[in-house]
Parts: C-alpha cells; structure tokens; sequence
C-alpha cells in the first residue's frame, strides 16, 4: 500500500471526496453495512405492511432508501452484487402478506430507484459499473492487468488457490502467506501491486489459503449455525419472531454475499458488525420466545 499512496489516496477518497465515509473508515465496509442497515429496514416495513402499521412502514421505506444510498455513496461495489438476491429473499418471506399488484409495484419503484440513482452524477454508479466490465475485460485479455481493483482481486484469488493446493489442510497463516504471495510476485504469478495486499480480497479464499480446509469449515460453521437456527423459526406464530428470524436470516446471508469480494470479517469493523448483530437478534427471539 506504501508503494501506491496516489493510488490509494484515490480509491479511499483523500482529498476529493471521491467515496464516502473515507478516509476515516474503510468504504468498502461502510458501504456493506449500510447496504445492510436498509435491508433491515425494508425486512421492518414488510413487517409493519402485515401488521398494518403503515406509519411506521413509511418511516422504514425512508431508513431503506437512506441505508441503500448510503452503499450507493460509498462506491464500493461489493455490496451491490447481492441485493437483488436478498430483495427476493426478503419478499419472499413476506410472500403471503402481499399481492401480485403490490409486487409489481414494489418492484417497479426499485426500477426507477435504482435508474434514479443511476443517473445521478454524484453517485458515479454507472461510471463505477463501466470501470469493473472494463477491468475485468483487460484481465481477461491481456492478463497482465492486474494494478486495477478488479484486476488485483483476480490475482489475489489466483494467489490464495495456488497457496491451498499447496497446504491444502492448515494453510501458511497469516504471516506466511504474506511471504509467500511476495515469493509468488518474484517468480512473475502476480504483480507487484497485488503482492502488496494483505488478504485475497475474498473470504473464502482468505481463510482457505491461511488456515486450509480446516479454516474454510470453522467459517462455514460461523455462517451455518445461526443461519439454522433462524431458519427453525421462520414460520413462527408470533410476528414479531418472525421478524427476528427473518432479519437474522437476512444478515447472514448479505454478509456471506460481501464476503466473496471482500475479506468482511478480517476488519474489526465487520467482526463487530457481524457477530454483534447475530447476538441481537438471537437475544431477541429467545426473549420473545420466553414471553
């Protein structure tokens, strides 16, 4: 990273207010959870439509739209990937409190949303989308770019396989694996540039090429077994456990979409963010359950 200060002053933001919430703190994160956050609001506003608490419903569709821009604001496209996947998966869960005409209209406000945000200059969405076709078509063809974002991200994922079908059980560790992607910039596998990150840019990867399979399955598990929980509780009789069940649900799957294109749970910030919101929500519906 020392070795690129103008590049990096660029993608987080010093200076030009390039990206929101940078420099104080990593935009990709930020925007993750914010992309989060209104998720949880929209999971809220389903919620208050089936109860009828249309009030409350208005003021989570503002905390969706606020939360979406705020991902939208921070350029970090890792985010946007999965939200088609989990505006589904949160309708879906609702299904039975809405009809094919407030499903129709519901996805037609996203459309024009998401052309309103689009076409804002400020939101660079579209210059952001353009860039990654563009970088990842110069990977592809010359694969020799790898000093762009997407490009690096190619390289690190090439990078973290080569290391697991090496020590495929217990991985190099995090240390070790620091060395060895600079042995893998000297022999010409990856760039200088890539060599210089501190994680594969993938989480799956990142613990598969530092911690091997062993590594791999214990992040698995961390993902898995409150997700199985939740989903026990999917269908229960209160509305406000489902609720709860819902949001966890939707949690664990929104960071798992993060975290193929960033290593989320390697930040403080994502560790907080995960775990701590896991406990709320599962402190929660054990509490609800007991009333």
């Amino acid at each position: 990273i020392h070795k690129y200060p103008l590049r990096c002053a660029l993608r987080h933001g010093e200076g030009d207010g390039y990206a929101a919430y940078s420099p104080r703190m990593l935009q990709i994160q930020a925007g993750d959870i914010a992309m989060s956050l209104g998720l949880f609001s929209f999971v809220i506003g389903l919620h208050s439509f089936s109860r009828q608490q249309y009030r409350q419903m208005l003021w989570a569709i503002i905390a969706t739209l606020f939360g979406i821009l705020g991902s939208v604001l921070s350029t970090a496209r890792g985010g946007w990937i999965g939200l088609p996947l989990l505006l589904c998966f949160a309708l879906f869960a609702y299904r039975q409190y809405l009809s094919k005409k407030i499903l129709f209209f519901v996805s037609l406000f996203f459309v024009f949303l998401l052309a309103a945000v689009a076409f804002a200059p400020k939101t660079k969405l579209i210059s952001r989308v353009t860039e990654a076709y563009t970088e990842t078509q110069q990977y592809f063809d010359a694969q020799v770019e790898q000093s762009t974002s997407i490009g690096a991200r190619f390289a690190l994922w090439k990078s973290a396989l080569l290391m697991a079908k090496e020590k495929p059980l217990l991985g190099w560790g995090n240390a070790g694996a620091m060395e060895k992607r600079q042995v893998q910039q000297q022999e010409g596998v990856i760039s200088e540039y890539a060599a210089n990150f501190t994680h594969a840019h993938n989480q799956y990867l990142d613990n598969l090429s530092k911690y091997g399979l062993v590594g791999l399955v214990a992040l698995l598990a961390i993902f898995s077994v409150p997700f199985c929980y939740f989903y026990r509780k999917r269908h229960a009789i209160k509305g406000e456990e489902k609720l709860l069940a819902t949001l966890g649900m939707l949690h664990i799957i929104s960071v798992m979409c993060y975290s193929l294109t960033q290593a989320f749970l390697n930040h403080n910030s994502g560790n907080i963010f995960y775990f701590l919101s896991v406990f709320i929500f599962y402190g929660c519906l054990k509490h609800s359950e007991k009333e």
